[in-house]
């Protein structure tokens, strides 16, 4: 199965391709694409994942997919602490993004690891904010 995301890796294209190991497990590439040729087919250390913040597992990437850009992009993420959100105790982390729009977002989420609250800023300089209800 092909999913439908393009990436942009050192200025190469390169599409995301879901194969099956021997043992069933999936298994995921990158195809290396010229236009619409794939000229080469480099391997994924692990499962390409988009910037779902109501998904935990993001704390743990290197790199995520953008795909605003397509960009397969860097990231490093820190544990903040603790913090309270709408009366409820919390966990901060920062996720830092490298890719050509370099991203600062604030995640917050319970001690259960379900996500609570997410603070960005704007190119414009301004507060983005989400939170779970």
């Amino acid at each position: 199965m092909t999913a439908d995301s393009r990436v942009v890796l050192d200025t190469k294209w390169f599409q995301v391709v879901e194969t099956a190991q021997p043992d069933g497990e999936p298994y995921y590439m990158l195809e290396l694409l010229d236009y619409v040729t794939v000229v080469a087919i480099t391997p994924v250390d692990e499962c390409v994942q988009t910037f779902a913040y109501w998904n935990p597992s993001i704390l743990r990437a290197t790199r995520l997919l953008n795909p605003q850009t397509g960009e397969y992009e860097p990231v490093q993420i820190s544990e903040l602490g603790s913090d309270v959100i709408a009366g409820q105790p919390a966990e901060r982390f920062r996720l830092i993004g490298g890719g050509t729009t370099p991203l600062k977002i604030d995640l917050w989420y319970s001690p259960a690891r379900d996500w609570l609250a997410l603070e960005s800023r704007t190119p414009e300089g301004r507060t983005l904010r989400y939170s779970k209800e």
